[in-house]
């Protein structure tokens, strides 16, 4: 796969993406919502959410960022602007063990309405577990439009399952004057083999054991 734009930059896009599992009032008890075991459609969006008598919704909102240090105070001035849909907001850490957590939430049926992915992969995998809604049904926000060209390289099979709400940006910083002396120019589009072509040869030379001998004498004092 071509890596592109290395220098410039590589779009990494956060998504907010609704979630099937626990869309709904689950009238099953402790079974798995339908979603849980991927056949619900798209139409059980997470604004079902769980409506009470009262006819306030609730729904919880799964995200990796700690709730002090912002997603607390949106879900503060949300609830506050808008009455009738109350959402919580519940931490997960952004690691293999917390991925897992929000995985085991969604596939057992438990609260998750709403949730962020942090990379693309893990969205691909949700949206294959059928555990993200397909938001191409909606036609009342254009996300190409609103969030502009770099929102597609989150789509999946032409489709988007989230909104993008940030951006990063990822570089590979350079050393020139070891590009030079290993008489290699300055890369401007890559692919991870040609990356690694250029790691080897700038590994080789006098500049690389020049650093190993000093630490080598650093070790030694």
């Amino acid at each position: 796969m071509r890596k592109k734009g290395w220098l410039a930059g590589i779009a990494s896009l956060a998504l907010v993406t609704g979630a099937l599992a626990g869309c709904g009032n689950n009238e099953n008890g402790g079974n798995a919502s339908p979603a849980a075991s991927g056949k619900s459609e798209a139409s059980s969006s997470a604004s079902a959410g769980s409506k009470p008598s009262g006819g306030t919704v609730k729904l919880k909102m799964w995200g990796g960022v700690p709730p002090e240090s912002g997603p607390q105070e949106v879900m503060d001035n949300w609830n506050k602007s808008h009455p009738d849909i109350q959402v919580e907001y519940v931490r997960y850490v952004n690691d293999d063990e917390g991925n897992l957590k929000l995985d085991t939430a969604m596939m057992t049926g438990q609260d998750v309405d709403l949730y962020v992915n942090y990379t693309l992969s893990q969205t691909a995998k949700r949206v294959e577990s059928g555990f993200a809604a397909d938001l191409s049904q909606y036609t009342d926000y254009n996300i190409d439009e609103k969030m502009g060209a770099d929102a597609a390289g989150w789509k999946i099979d032409g489709k988007f399952y989230g909104v993008p709400t940030t951006k990063s940006s990822f570089f590979v910083a350079l050393n020139k004057d070891a590009l030079d002396a290993a008489g290699l120019a300055v890369p401007k589009d890559w692919t991870w083999d040609e990356m690694r072509e250029y790691a080897k040869k700038l590994k080789k030379g006098r500049r690389l054991r020049l650093y190993s001998e000093h630490r080598a004498v650093r070790r030694s004092d």
